[in-house]
């Protein structure tokens, strides 16, 4: 297999939780204006302010065959994303 391809089958192995997490913690940043892990792009010093949620989000994207429209429905459909804005937060 080309280098590529190895590659590309090693991030998307079901195994591979952080590709999974990293993806739906960027999709809930653009949705809700902050991610799951802040900042986005430093997952070394960065710790989730809902593990389980992120976990969770993380297989539910996995298990839709990496659709990121399906996570954003999730996120959409959500209670937290229904709730009014918080305009003193």
């Amino acid at each position: 297999l080309e280098a590529r391809d190895r590659l590309a089958g090693w991030l998307t192995d079901p195994a591979n939780e952080r590709f999974a997490q990293v993806a739906v913690n960027r999709v809930w940043a653009r949705l809700m204006g902050r991610g799951l892990v802040e900042p986005v792009d430093d997952w070394e010093r960065g710790t989730p302010s809902h593990p389980e949620l992120l976990r969770w989000l993380g297989r539910e994207f996995v298990r839709s065959g990496y659709d990121l429209r399906h996570v954003e429905r999730l996120i959409l459909s959500s209670h937290a994303y229904q709730r009014a804005a918080d305009p003193t937060r």
